[in-house]
């Protein structure tokens, strides 16, 4: 009988809850299942300590590390960033991952999870972005346009810009 590990639960279940279904739609065939395999399996220990450029070193590195697990000849950046990105939120808001791992000490420098809800609401806010590619085509450069702009809705609204996927996502559902 295999011997229950808690933690490690846990964030199976976080990795689980986090990427659903409709996360990865028309991704790639076997995505869903490799993608939420890898994030159970991803090392959180390291953010432990983290500063902003430390974490943002991480945070390409694991989306790069996802990609890695991708099955198949794609491999669609934005959605490795948008699966780690909804990951890591729900780790945060996940009392025992938080705990375990110090993640509310990067809040502040965690990113909004992009797809094209979100992209609408921070359209409608910031006309000069550059229209929204699908999350299959979207890469680092554009994405950093959307991530400057989440930063400053989230600056006005006094909240950290991963909390704003929240607000977006539900305004344009």
């Amino acid at each position: 009988m295999k011997e229950f590990d808690f933690l490690k639960t846990m964030q199976e279940f976080v990795a689980t809850s986090a990427i659903g279904v409709s996360v990865l739609r028309n991704q790639g065939k076997g995505s869903l299942q490799a993608v939420r395999t890898a994030l159970a399996s991803m090392n959180l220990s390291p953010v432990t300590n983290m500063e902003q450029a430390e974490y943002r070193k991480w945070i390409d590195g694991s989306t790069n590390w996802l990609l890695s697990h991708w099955p198949g000849t794609g491999r669609p950046w934005g959605a490795a960033r948008k699966a780690i990105n909804l990951f890591m939120r729900d780790a945060f808001y996940n009392q025992y991952l938080n705990r375990e791992y110090n993640i509310d000490h990067v809040e502040k420098w965690m990113e909004i999870a992009l797809d094209s809800k979100v992209a609408e609401g921070l359209r409608s806010r910031f006309p000069e972005l550059t229209s929204w590619p699908g999350l299959k085509h979207l890469g680092q450069h554009v994405s950093d346009q959307y991530q400057n702009c989440a930063q400053r809705l989230a600056d006005k609204q006094g909240i950290s810009r991963v909390h704003l996927d929240i607000w977006l996502w539900l305004e344009n559902r």
